[in-house]
């Protein structure tokens, strides 16, 4: 029996309006309709930019009514629930309408959580939650647990419910308006993997997105697990230090800080590059990470967080090893793609800001590089602050896409730059200028949607052109 069937009466023969028909709204809206709930779609965006999702919804029930080009109150009007995007913001007043008529107000995730049983490990912070979470989903796997996990290269939260036995784990990777609107959340496990030092655009401060990132500890009880990178300043001083149990992340093996913190420390750290010790404070384990395609630093405290959360539920030292073993990178983040005449070619389309770029560049210590840079311009975006990066790292720059000429303006002078008109140009040259021992790094800076759909469809893209020549 599906979970479906299960939780079905709750919303048998309600009217559920889903606002966005995005991944989550159309998830969203697949699980009502199991439910037998009568479903209305609502996008702000037009039709026929919605192509996949509308056909995804045809086959669902092609007499689903649909509104698009804008949110109204009437399309809402005799709502039992209305599901809502994240991205709309709680003091919206279309939602602050929907509140006064005293219909329901939820997003995916809370519907979600509504129903899930099995324990929860919520992943937050600026970078890294992707990677954790697809690790730690496959170290679970290969120890035979029922895991599900929800985020980039994940379902949606409310795809939990809709498999065909409950889950014994569920990993979500959560962002900060996400959290926002999970006022009464508990999770188990709470990783929180860093906090960048500038703030995003759509914050007012970095106080403020701080603050909605560490919302995820507000229910936090004694018994939860905090998993956090101790080497993060940030989360140093604004984890409670009386709250929960802590577990860490360091590249460092703790006695560096003295003798005190050694024996107290439990978590992960590098004994060297490519060895992780776990210990508990009484048992210690070893993780061999030499034959993984594992690129960075902070790919290795990626692993680290996979690793504690893997043994916070009782993952065996065989199984995790085993999982490394097995680790084939993941997909469009710094992802060894193969090597050919010695030169590896790395997929790391996932990289959509200078921020991305830079740690790129960083985990390429003592191989050369020939960058692939450039797409979507962003007219907010400067790329100056890595010229002491690409000067000492790079070593060709070809440019692509509408921002290649800014690019080129920041960075073209600390290196030799080549800018071109198409992406088959620039993968092409960067083989031409190659050379044994090199490394050719997709690692674009910036955002796809100047020649590609999604950063996926690029680093897909990539992918399938170099097994073209």
């Amino acid at each position: 029996m599906q979970e479906s069937d299960r939780i079905a009466p709750s919303y048998k023969g309600k009217t559920a309006v889903v606002l966005g028909l995005g991944k989550s709204g159309l998830a969203a809206a697949k699980f009502l309709h199991t439910c037998g709930a009568k479903v209305k779609v609502s996008d702000t965006k037009p039709k026929d930019h919605l192509v996949n999702f509308v056909d995804e919804l045809v086959k669902l029930d092609d007499n689903i009514e649909c509104e698009f080009g804008g949110n109204s109150i009437e399309f809402c009007a005799g709502a039992d629930l209305v599901l809502h995007t994240p991205s709309i913001s709680n003091g919206a007043p279309l939602l602050q309408e929907l509140r006064d008529h005293g219909i329901q107000l939820l997003t995916e995730v809370e519907l979600a959580l509504r129903h899930i049983t099995a324990p929860v490990c919520a992943i937050v912070g600026s970078y890294g939650k992707t990677s954790t979470g697809y690790i730690a989903e496959l170290i679970f796997k290969e120890a035979g647990k029922r895991v599900f996990r929800s985020g980039d290269l994940g379902g949606s939260a409310v795809d939990a419910l809709m498999m065909d036995q409950e889950p014994e784990y569920v990993i979500l990777e959560l962002r900060p308006n996400q959290l926002e609107k999970l006022t009464s959340f508990r999770p188990r496990t709470v990783v929180l993997t860093n906090l960048r030092k500038s703030k995003p655009l759509e914050y007012p401060t970095v106080e403020d997105y701080y603050r909605l990132n560490l919302g995820v500890l507000r229910n936090s009880e004694d018994n939860t697990t905090i998993i956090y990178n101790y080497r993060d300043a940030s989360l140093r001083a604004l984890v409670p230090p009386f709250l929960g149990r802590k577990v860490l992340v360091r590249r460092k093996d703790p006695s560096s800080l003295g003798a005190e913190f050694a024996q107290l420390f439990r978590g992960c750290f590098l004994r060297t590059i490519n060895d992780v010790i776990w210990t508990n404070g009484e048992v210690r384990e070893e993780f061999d990470l030499r034959h993984a395609p594992i690129y960075g630093l902070f790919n290795r405290e990626n692993w680290m967080f996979a690793i504690n959360i893997a043994k916070e539920f009782g993952v065996s030292q065989a199984a995790i090893q085993s999982a490394i073993s097995k680790f084939k990178g993941v997909p469009h983040r710094l992802q060894f793609l193969r090597k050919r005449g010695g030169v590896r070619f790395v997929n790391d389309s996932r990289s959509v800001s200078p921020d991305n770029l830079e740690r790129a560049l960083e985990a390429f210590k003592y191989d050369p590089i020939i960058l692939i840079a450039g797409g979507k311009q962003n007219p907010d975006t400067d790329f100056s602050g890595l010229s002491d990066l690409v000067k000492k790292r790079v070593k060709t720059m070809i440019l692509v896409g509408e921002s290649k000429e800014k690019i080129n303006r920041n960075l073209g002078d600390y290196t030799e730059t080549f800018l071109v008109g198409t992406f088959e140009e620039a993968v092409l040259m960067s083989y031409q200028k190659s050379r044994e021992g090199d490394v050719i790094l997709l690692s674009p800076g910036c955002g796809s949607y100047d020649m590609f759909n999604s950063h996926e469809d690029r680093g897909t893209y990539f992918t399938k052109y170099l097994d073209e020549f």
